[in-house]
């Protein structure tokens, strides 16, 4: 009777064993968190790429740089994308960010856990985006602007970025994105509205 149960104790502690493991792999542990942060830092990584050549601010006399005031904000989703095409929304449903205009000030549109691979890609989709500006920017023939400018979005706008985004089990990993606002504001019309292709065309995305 001894021998018996000394034979089947190795193959229950087995059975035990991968049990375990099982729902180790369920609990999470092949997950990393990822956050998408919203920012308009023009201190940034993405500060000294220029866009068009053009200057990041308009310029007063003296060649004083004239940074617009006041607070942006965006409504819209986060996905990123794996090597294989495998999209992971990081926000189930459209999400609010503000955050004041050229600013290192940061505010979390979105968090969610992914399965830990190298994701290529960040597919970010803005249903509103608008700024309330209080003062620093100057319009078309130097006429200074304060007020609301919209991004015309009657449909909702994706913009995707190439990323190298190498998510980790069990780390938390970020994902900033710019709307670097000065860049576009400048682009407003005197109504106070900007095109949706001149406000994409200025997004950065990078991975902190």
């Amino acid at each position: 009777m001894m021998n018996r149960v000394r034979s089947i104790l190795p193959l229950a502690l087995a059975v035990m064993l991968a049990g375990c493991g099982q729902e180790l792999t369920a609990g999470g542990l092949t997950e990393g968190e990822v956050a998408a942060v919203v920012t308009d830092d023009p201190g940034g990584a993405s500060a000294n790429r220029l866009s068009g050549g053009g200057p990041r601010f308009s310029l007063a006399s003296g060649a004083t740089p004239v940074v617009p005031q006041g607070r942006v904000e965006v409504e819209g989703s986060v996905a990123i994308v794996r090597e294989d095409g495998t999209e992971v929304r990081l926000s189930p449903a459209t999400a609010r960010a503000e955050v004041r205009i050229a600013s290192a000030e940061v505010d979390t549109l979105a968090r969610d856990s992914a399965l830990a691979a190298r994701y290529t890609r960040a597919r970010l989709t803005f249903t509103r985006v608008q700024a309330n500006v209080t003062s620093g920017l100057t319009l078309g023939l130097g006429v200074p602007f304060t007020g609301l400018v919209r991004v015309d979005l009657p449909t909702a706008l994706v913009v995707e970025r190439l990323i190298d985004l190498r998510v980790v089990a069990g780390r938390e990993h970020e994902l900033v994105i710019d709307l670097n606002a000065a860049d576009w504001l400048v682009l407003a019309s005197p109504l106070g509205t900007v095109s949706r292709d001149a406000f994409g065309a200025k997004v950065q995305v990078r991975v902190r």
